[in-house]
């Protein structure tokens, strides 16, 4: 009988318990709240920093609550230290330390077009908020210690100036937080699976530097499938003879460099000097000028066989040009749809 009665007398000691802290997690609930919230935790910071922090963003209403939870429920130890997450205060105190411990990171995802440079790589970062200055992702792309590594990852000949042309274009996925340092990393990563492969494969295709500057003019001169293995021969029949390349998008890049790019290639352009401009310089430009996609590279290593020497676009904006074997030709072109 007194058994019966302790036992009874425990029942409701822990029914109360039970019913008190329900209650408790119901009222830790921030009503209506805020948007979701950004949060992360850092190496090695303890759980009561981390209740301080939750309570002060307004996530939950009492830190001594959190720490004696989580102690209660034995995961002190397991949430996830450098990790970013996207936290709802009217989720609940429960759904938060659960998110906590499940380790649920809030990503991001960027989208590299093919024919994008580094300035427009740039400023997309600086939109998306993974840089807080411009420029610093293009300059970081031309430093001594990303080239030198890009140079021994695809096992380059020469010394570059910039990693321009080998960040692949595609779709990456960031964790919040992620640094641009680590989407170069993952860009050079793709060129490597996805253009230099053929490289290690074969000992005959030859420089695969010199491809990627000229799929990059390739890239930029056309989105029409089958004529890039056109353009791509008459780069290859140009500097055959000899004979300046003229792309204007290599003015363009110069121009960016310069940071004098307003949208419009003046004919001044086309006669002032600038490293880039295949216009001023004989032969191909010192690296790449964006990054290419697959199709352009293997028009690049493999041109259409033609003695088509100059290229036109046709005017009315449908992307496609005329190719002619001579001046002459080129000129009645360029008089017909530019003029």
């Amino acid at each position: 009988m007194i058994i019966r009665k302790f036992l009874y007398f425990i029942s409701f000691i822990f029914f109360l318990v039970f019913t008190g802290l329900a209650g408790y997690i119901l009222y830790n609930v921030v009503p209506g709240g805020k948007n979701e919230i950004l949060f992360s935790i850092s190496q090695g910071e303890s759980l009561s920093s981390i209740g301080s922090r939750l309570e002060s963003e307004g996530l939950i209403r009492s830190a001594a609550f959190f720490k004696y939870l989580c102690r209660l429920l034995l995961l002190e130890k397991r949430l996830k230290a450098g990790e970013f997450y996207l936290l709802d205060p009217s989720s609940g105190i429960m759904n938060i330390i659960y998110t906590l411990v499940k380790g649920r990171v809030d990503t991001v995802s960027i989208t590299i077009e093919e024919g994008a440079d580094t300035y427009d790589i740039d400023a997309r970062l600086y939109k998306m908020g993974i840089i807080n200055k411009p420029g610093i992702f293009t300059e970081y792309t031309r430093s001594r210690a990303i080239c030198l590594d890009a140079q021994k990852r695809f096992n380059l000949k020469k010394n570059i100036v910039s990693v321009e042309g080998l960040l692949f274009p595609d779709t990456y996925v960031l964790r919040r937080g992620d640094t641009m340092q680590k989407l170069t990393g993952l860009m050079l990563d793709n060129f490597s699976r996805k253009i230099a492969v053929y490289f290690s494969n074969s000992t005959k295709l030859g420089n695969l530097y010199e491809y990627a500057i000229k799929a990059s003019i390739i890239e930029k001169e056309t989105a029409i499938a089958e004529e890039r293995f056109w353009v791509s021969s008459i780069i290859h029949n140009r500097l055959a003879v000899n004979m300046k390349l003229r792309n204007d998008p290599t003015v363009i890049y110069a121009l960016k460099m310069q940071g004098i790019w307003d949208g419009n290639i003046r004919k001044s352009h086309l006669f002032n000097y600038y490293p880039f401009s295949t216009y001023s310089i004989q032969g191909l430009p010192p690296s790449p000028i964006c990054s290419f996609g697959i199709d352009s590279f293997l028009a690049a290593v493999f041109p259409e066989i033609t003695d088509y020497m100059f290229f036109v676009a046709v005017s009315g904006g449908s992307g496609h040009h005329v190719f002619t074997r001579n001046y002459q030709d080129h000129e009645q072109n360029v008089n017909r749809y530019q003029r």
